[in-house]
């Protein structure tokens, strides 16, 4: 069975990954598939935020006073950190 050394980690493993020149051991891939995920997530997260925000403030040209109303109503909690 052939043997690579892990372009992460160094450590010299059976079970590796070879993608575009680059040999990396399947723990370490892994690892950055699940960061990759979590930024995937994040960024998803942060694109969600920005459209509430849009929809909610009335100085946006996106701004939905009906949207507004309702989603207030039901998730006053996503909206507890602004000031009356």
């Amino acid at each position: 069975m052939k043997r690579r050394k892990c372009a992460c980690c160094k450590r010299v493993s059976s079970q590796f990954i070879e993608d575009r020149g680059q040999v990396i051991c399947v723990d370490c891939g892994l690892r950055i598939g699940e960061a990759l995920m979590e930024n995937l997530k994040t960024s998803r997260a942060t694109e969600l935020a920005e459209s509430l925000k849009a929809y909610t403030d009335p100085a946006s040209p996106e701004y939905d006073p009906d949207f507004d109303e309702e989603i207030r109503e039901l998730r006053p909690d996503w909206f507890c950190h602004e000031m009356n």
